[in-house]
């Protein structure tokens, strides 16, 4: 075998070993499908990764972080998981249901701009209540001051000599970021069988919040050659932000974990910012039988679309979208037409 192959199974073996260490939620492997009347709609060879469906009330893409995340804290013997986010985050919602299934306490750190400064009642919010974790409601959080709101709370709880294990919000740290290499992994062996017929995919797109998913996903595509870019959709912040917090994690990947390699090349894409477009278009996507976040999924795919119209390089191509969830708070009573 020549010397690089022998290097480049060396270096797999090595992430391999990284990644086995976790717990196991994610009703794995999540399906790779197609949805003709979808790909026809963008003009491309689409494939959809559906992370909506790795598992049931916990699901989404925070289920794949929290298999790292959950193992790290148990590694700590840590008794109580501390984390923060908006009263309808996925990643609390998700923090809160494994806390639960693990028989740990869950302390949250949540800012809304509701001025009653109650706990809704619906989406998320109606999750973590019934996962019985423990909320402290902080009103409007700035972005600056997020994370020394978590490392607060954290010390609290360990002044009532508890053992927390803080976690940042949306599980951005490299143990989290971890989870979507392994999902490479995982799509990896789908086209091993030849699932999605069996070739590797000219890009992969993901929503992008707190950047885990897109960095593991650009390291996961180049350890196990599924995909030659990753285009990431901001959908909080901007795009300058979202390009620091992926180059970020990516950074710290590959210091934790050398064997995770280089990734693929990676950038960050905006969708046109228009809240009511984005809500029309999860309509459509819904009608040909996609069903998307608005504000996250649906802003993504919007932007693959509009990638598509802009750009004729991209008919055609062959392209794995993420659907990385969402799904608990996206369509309120009000979101519907009757």
């Amino acid at each position: 075998m020549p010397l690089r192959r022998l290097v480049t199974h060396a270096c797999r073996d090595g992430l391999v070993q990284a990644l086995d260490p976790r717990c196991r939620f994610v009703h794995a492997p999540t399906p790779l499908v197609r949805i003709p009347r979808v790909a026809e709609r963008l003009g491309l060879d689409l494939w959809i990764k559906r992370d909506d469906v790795t598992g049931g009330a916990e699901g989404g893409c925070m289920l794949r972080k929290a298999e790292f995340l959950a193992h790290d804290a148990l590694r700590q013997h840590a008794d109580v998981l501390v984390t923060g986010g908006h009263v309808q985050s996925d990643h609390v919602r998700v923090t809160a249901l494994v806390a639960a299934m693990l028989g740990l306490r869950c302390e949250l750190a949540l800012w809304s701009n509701d001025p009653a400064g109650l706990l809704p009642r619906t989406g998320n919010a109606a999750l973590v209540r019934l996962s019985g974790a423990h909320v402290r409601l902080l009103g409007p959080v700035v972005p600056s001051r997020r994370a020394s709101a978590i490392d607060s709370l954290a010390s609290d709880v360990t002044r009532r000599g508890l053992r927390p294990c803080a976690i940042p919000e949306g599980g951005a740290s490299w143990v989290g970021t971890l989870g979507y290499v392994q999902a490479c992994r995982e799509i990896r062996r789908q086209l091993n069988v030849g699932l999605a017929g069996g070739a590797r995919f000219d890009a992969i797109v993901v929503a992008c919040a707190s950047g885990g998913c897109a960095a593991g996903l650009a390291l996961g595509a180049a350890a196990f050659d599924i995909a030659d870019e990753v285009v990431a959709v901001p959908v909080e912040g901007d795009v300058i932000s979202a390009r620091c917090a992926v180059g970020r994690l990516i950074d710290e990947v590959s210091r934790a974990v050398p064997s995770a390699g280089r990734p693929v090349a990676w950038h960050v894409v905006g969708a046109p910012a228009a809240e009511e477009t984005d809500r029309n278009f999860a309509r459509d996507m819904a009608c040909l039988g996609l069903v998307l976040d608005p504000h996250t999924t649906g802003k993504a795919l919007r932007a693959l679309a509009n990638l598509v119209r802009e750009d004729g390089r991209w008919v055609g191509r062959r392209v794995l979208f993420v659907h990385t969830g969402g799904l608990p708070v996206s369509w309120g009573e009000d979101s519907v037409d009757e």
